[in-house]
């Protein structure tokens, strides 16, 4: 078990600029209070269901309307990812 957890809260130092904030609980009950507005951006990954997609812009804009939403898509040809507006 501690080997996931390592390997899930691990990043790579290539993307310390992101200045990303994780949260992993292992409760059943995985429920966080944060404010509204302390949630400026997310992003989605391309493979992620349109359904999925939808259901995470609808509630993230019912929370906060001036949240960004972006995807993180696999560029043509190459492992390398760029993110693009949603």
């Amino acid at each position: 078990m501690d080997e996931l957890l390592t390997s899930i809260s691990t990043k790579s130092k290539s993307w310390k600029y992101e200045n990303e904030i994780r949260i992993l609980s292992l409760n059943k009950n995985n429920s966080h209070s944060y404010t509204p507005n302390s949630l400026l951006e997310i992003v989605v990954g391309d493979k992620m269901p349109d359904d999925q997609q939808t259901l995470i812009k609808n509630i993230a804009h019912s929370v906060n309307p001036n949240i960004i939403l972006k995807k993180a898509k696999l560029k043509k040809e190459s492992y390398n990812i760029e993110i693009v507006n949603f």
